[in-house]
């Protein structure tokens, strides 16, 4: 599977454990649908350790802290990750699977992670179903609730072009003020693609966002009528409430697909899912 479609899961652990953690994630790496994330393994030399691991903490669709006697007494980064973990959970909608505690010994839960359900990597006779029930947690990851059901199943060739077409895109954003950079790729029923980026003003109501100029790009050339959009930030933001009105004046049921600075579908709707109630041309027919 690509490594775009994988799920990528967070080892947050203690330095002392990592020859247990380098085994689990040597396993999780053999499993063709999860990406694991090990520092030593993904960190490259010169790198800034805060700003990778806050962005791989925040594209992962599950964490699995790893505790222990050493990790729980520890003060230093693995608390500081744990913080930053715990205040990613408080943002995923209610129910969702994100934190997963793991013990590696016989060691005390910490009352901030007593909420979510625990499993016991040891003894060594009991790794393999503890193994088990892990992946059968994460699986939970690729069958989110029914109204985003869509987010576990694999792009096609043509959905993650679009996609990749406004990620590209991306790269031409001018946001010298925010630096947000967002990239859009229009597909309209004929066929044809426009893109669009957002370009920033020193006089800021002048601002324009990159999903409105691919709409206006693609009326300049006599298309109004709209199938598909991808959207690409670096940590999948959803469409401002101006561009979810603009894009509704051209059709409710236009898809909208939501991805983050890496490629990866984060959340896959429609206009009238984005704007519930749009005011739209029918409403001032009297």
């Amino acid at each position: 599977m690509s490594e775009l479609h994988k799920l990528r899961v967070f080892l947050c652990h203690a330095s002392q454990d990592k020859p247990t953690v380098r085994e689990l994630y040597q396993r999780l790496n053999t499993e063709d649908w999860i990406d694991p994330w090990l520092d030593e393994e993904k960190l490259l030399p010169g790198q800034d350790w805060d700003m990778e691991i806050e962005k791989a903490v925040g594209s992962s669709a599950a964490v699995v802290v790893c505790l222990s006697n050493n990790s729980i007494t520890k003060e230093g980064y693995i608390q500081k990750e744990l913080r930053f973990v715990l205040q990613i959970a408080d943002e995923k909608p209610e129910g969702t699977v994100f934190v997963i505690p793991l013990r590696l010994n016989d060691c005390h839960v910490p009352r901030r992670l007593r909420g979510w359900q625990y499993v016991d990597f040891f003894p060594n006779d009991r790794r393999e179903w503890a193994y088990k029930r892990l992946l059968e947690s994460i699986k939970l990851h690729s069958a989110p609730p029914a109204r985003d059901r869509k987010l576990s199943r694999i792009l096609t060739k043509d959905e993650q072009s679009l996609i990749d077409l406004a990620n590209n895109a991306r790269k031409r954003a001018y946001a010298p003020y925010s630096n947000y950079k967002v990239g859009a790729a229009l597909l309209t029923k004929s066929g044809r693609i426009y893109t669009g980026v957002n370009v920033e003003n020193a006089v800021y109501p002048n601002t324009i966002c990159a999903e409105r100029v691919a709409v206006y790009n693609a009326i300049s050339e006599g298309e109004i009528e709209f199938e598909k959009i991808a959207v690409v930030t670096d940590n999948g933001g959803s469409p401002c409430g101006g561009c979810r009105q603009v894009l509704a004046e051209f059709g409710l049921d236009t898809i909208v697909l939501i991805a983050n600075g890496e490629g990866r579908l984060v959340q896959e709707t429609t206009v009238a899912g984005l704007l519930p109630g749009a005011f739209t041309p029918k409403d001032l027919v009297s």
